[in-house]
C-alpha cells in the first residue's frame, strides 16, 4: 500500500482538525525538537508533501528501504541513549 492509497483510504474522511492532529502527532515523533504548535506542524507537514510530490510517482517500499529505515531508527536511538554508533 502506498501513502496515497492510505491517505485515501484512512485519513481524506478525517476532519481537518484530526487531519491537523495526525500530522502534529506524525512530525513530532519523525522531529521532536523542529515541532512545537499546530501551525509549525502544518507547515513542516505541507513541506514534506509537496517534497514528496514533486519526487514523482509512489513505488512500493522495497525490502532495502525498510532496511535503510531500520538503520535511521537504530541511529536515532543511539544517539538518544548515549551510545557513539548503532
Amino acid at each position: 500500500m502506498t501513502i496515497y492509497e492510505l491517505y485515501d483510504r484512512d485519513i481524506s474522511s478525517l476532519s481537518l482538525d484530526d487531519q491537523l492532529n495526525l500530522a502534529q502527532l506524525i512530525l513530532r515523533k519523525a522531529a521532536p525538537d523542529t515541532v512545537s504548535t499546530p501551525v509549525e506542524a502544518m507547515e513542516r507537514y505541507t513541506k514534506l508533501i509537496d517534497e514528496a510530490y514533486a519526487s514523482g510517482p509512489a513505488t512500493p517500499f522495497t525490502d532495502q528501504d525498510f532496511e535503510d529505515i531500520k538503520q535511521v531508527v537504530r541511529e536515532r536511538s543511539a544517539q538518544r541513549n548515549g551510545k557513539a554508533d548503532a
